[in-house]
């Protein structure tokens, strides 16, 4: 059985059971996969441009995977694609996704080595020194966390106790019928 990678021209031979993600790294031949076959990652889709009677449907598992897109674009993942006959795999949109990845330029405004204006909460990180935004506003917050936790404390205890006391109401209201009846 052999594999025929375009638009490289590579032809070559596949082990039984073996998967075209595998022979292809196992050849040099760059598919990306961050599971490296597991499958859960689908980044190395590929099309298959000739021979797909001689491949296995794709599994549940797969399809799960890979969606609806599947019948859309008829890409498969690679490192679940197994063959038992000729097939050639079309890499074109893996090179492409490959030449993306490294066109890319790092964003955001560069700063300084060592120069900080990260801010969290109330604090502002600068040059390692820690600075209060505002002199004692944590201390009220504080203060006013307390007081919301002794408030939501009482009114928990509150409807507890009226809980037991409707209780304790149907327990006389079913005593009293018991001594009626």
């Amino acid at each position: 059985m052999k594999v025929k990678f375009i638009p490289q021209n590579i032809e070559l031979e596949i082990k039984p059971n073996q998967s075209i993600l595998d022979l292809a790294h196992t050849n040099g031949i760059h598919i990306q996969s961050v599971c490296k076959g597991v499958p859960s990652c689908a980044e190395c889709r590929v099309n298959l441009a000739d021979g797909e009677h001689n491949v296995f449907p794709p599994t549940k598992k797969e399809l799960n995977l890979i969606g609806t897109a599947y019948y859309v674009d008829r890409r498969r993942l690679s490192c679940q694609l197994k063959c038992f006959g000729d097939v050639t795999v079309d890499l074109t949109h893996q090179i492409e996704k490959e030449n993306a990845s490294i066109a890319k330029r790092p964003r955001g405004k560069a700063q300084k080595e060592g120069e900080s204006s990260a801010v969290m909460g109330n604090i502002i990180l600068e040059e390692g020194k820690l600075k209060d935004v505002q002199k004692g506003q944590i201390k009220q917050i504080d203060l006013d966390l307390n007081r919301a936790e002794r408030e939501l404390l009482a009114e928990e205890t509150r409807l507890a106790l009226e809980k037991i006391k409707r209780r304790q109401k149907v327990d006389d209201v079913k005593e009293e019928d018991g001594e009626e009846g």
